[in-house]
């Protein structure tokens, strides 16, 4: 029982860190967007 229960947790925790990641690259493609935006504005002008 407790096999599984160890497994459980350790399943719910890279989980949970994969989220956290998911959230961390969604910040970074919006700054990377709006950095990529500005240059295009840039070298239109």
């Amino acid at each position: 029982m407790s096999n599984k229960k160890e497994k459980l947790e350790r399943a719910r925790q890279v989980v949970r860190e994969a989220q956290e990641l998911v959230i961390k690259f969604k910040d970074l493609d919006k700054k990377a967007v709006k950095l990529l935006v500005k240059y295009k504005q840039r070298s239109n002008d």
